[in-house]
């Protein structure tokens, strides 16, 4: 059962996510900022880090939460959603190499699949 770190301020996307991937098989903790998910991710190894760009009130701290997961010994695949379109915060997650980035709304499809991707992936890269 992949394990999933779920960084969302909204507390109603928050439980419809959590719904929905628990619903998917996945194993999922729900937080609503970076300051309550950023203990989270260092203390087990999880398979997916999903957040929202723009956790709390600062537009950064979506990124720097990516940002902390890619420089993990074993790194979870970030999926990174932005709330609206914003160039600049686009450009810097593709800096950061996230492994999906996504514009809100999204077809519930459209995660699911993603994410069984990135499992798959993610996956593979630990065997090498």
């Amino acid at each position: 059962m992949p394990t999933v770190l779920l960084a969302e301020p909204n507390a109603s996307v928050r439980t419809t996510l959590k719904a929905v991937l628990e619903k998917e098989g996945y194993r999922v903790r729900a937080t609503p900022s970076y300051e309550e998910a950023m203990p989270l991710l260092r203390l087990k190894k999880w398979e997916l880090l999903i957040t929202e760009v723009e956790l709390e009130t600062d537009n950064e701290l979506g990124l720097r939460l990516a940002r902390e997961a890619k420089e993990l010994n074993l790194p979870p695949a970030v999926f990174l959603y932005i709330s609206s379109p914003d160039m600049q915060q686009l450009r810097e997650a593709l800096a950061l190499h996230v492994d999906y980035c996504a514009f809100k709304p999204m077809a519930v499809e459209e995660l699911c699949d993603v994410l069984r991707m990135l499992v798959v992936r993610r996956a593979a890269a630990a065997l090498n």
